[in-house]
């Protein structure tokens, strides 16, 4: 990943970009063992985020 990319992720996350519709997502799950998860994210792309956090637990037994 370059040094560009990451500046330009940091600078929409914080604000900086104003094209960038950020929006806070709240994810409910459950981790291996049963364990009860709550995962918060800010993205750009809710379907995407969803589905990457849902995959994770997955692989996770969750």
């Amino acid at each position: 990943m370059t040094r560009d990319t990451l500046n330009r992720a940091i600078a929409r996350g914080v604000g900086g970009d104003e094209d960038a519709n950020m929006e806070t997502i709240i994810y409910e799950g459950y981790g291996p063992g049963g364990t009860a998860v709550m995962v918060e994210c800010l993205s750009d792309n809710r379907n995407r985020t969803v589905a990457e956090v849902a995959s994770r637990l997955h692989q996770n037994r969750g």
